[in-house]
């Protein structure tokens, strides 16, 4: 996916000293579940989400690979508007408000990892290390199968067989090939994550989000953004 080999050690230096600077922050710390949300909760948590986004902007703008995220884009292979500043703080947090920054947390760090071992820069920062492929595929289906409905997002696709089961394929960095069991009628793709109605009318997505997972109650469609994901009860 990457064609980045061979860039300059003066971009790798850049990147590894503002590592260096994120990785400084008591991350353990700031991801402990709390009894009660407290405003430095989420201030803590804000600053790493804030610097996180730094990173991968970073990343995107030396090495000119999903520019399309950068907000403002990139200029001098830097992100154009500088850091990113982290947002105001909710009046009344709730513990609701820390567990969906420690979700986008989780988010930005799968994402981190996938270009620390697609770029081959600050690989010692990731846990358990890069597989031997950094870059997993499966191919796509070929035979005599029938399909009602297909899905596309960044590098990989998914399709729903007429049998309503799905298959996937492309790059599995942050698991879009991770499949889920069961039965399904709808199905939506964002840049690293997947969505599916199944024929209950929940909802399970998977891939670029902290595990796979359902979401109760009935939904007769749903729609996968960038980052995000909507659906209609």
């Amino acid at each position: 996916m990457f064609s980045v080999r061979g860039r300059s050690a003066a971009a790798g230096i850049a990147v590894t000293l503002l590592v260096t600077s994120l990785v400084a922050m008591p991350a353990d710390a700031q991801l402990t579940s709390q009894p009660s949300a407290t405003l430095q909760d989420i201030e803590v948590r804000d600053e790493l989400i804030a610097n996180q986004e730094t990173l991968l902007n970073v990343y995107r703008c030396l090495f000119n690979v999903d520019v399309h995220a950068v907000p403002g884009g990139c200029a001098n292979n830097q992100p154009s508007r500088g850091p990113t500043q982290p947002g105001s703080p909710p009046s009344n947090p709730t513990q609701q408000d820390i567990s969906a920054r420690d979700m986008l947390i989780a988010n930005q760090e799968d994402l981190l990892n996938a270009y620390r071992c697609q770029l081959e820069i600050d690989t010692q920062l990731v846990p358990g290390g890069c597989q031997t492929d950094p870059n997993p595929t499966l191919p796509i289906p070929t035979g005599n199968e029938t399909y009602s409905a297909v899905a596309a997002g960044w590098g990989h696709s998914c399709a729903i067989a007429t049998d309503q089961a799905i298959t996937c394929w492309g790059e599995n960095t942050v698991r879009q090939l991770d499949l889920p069991d069961g039965t399904f009628t709808a199905i939506a793709a964002g840049f690293a994550h997947t969505c599916a109605i199944a024929t209950d009318q929940t909802i399970t997505c998977w891939g670029q989000v902290p595990h796979a997972y359902k979401l109760d109650g009935a939904s007769i469609a749903v729609a996968a953004g960038y980052n995000h994901s909507c659906a209609i009860a």
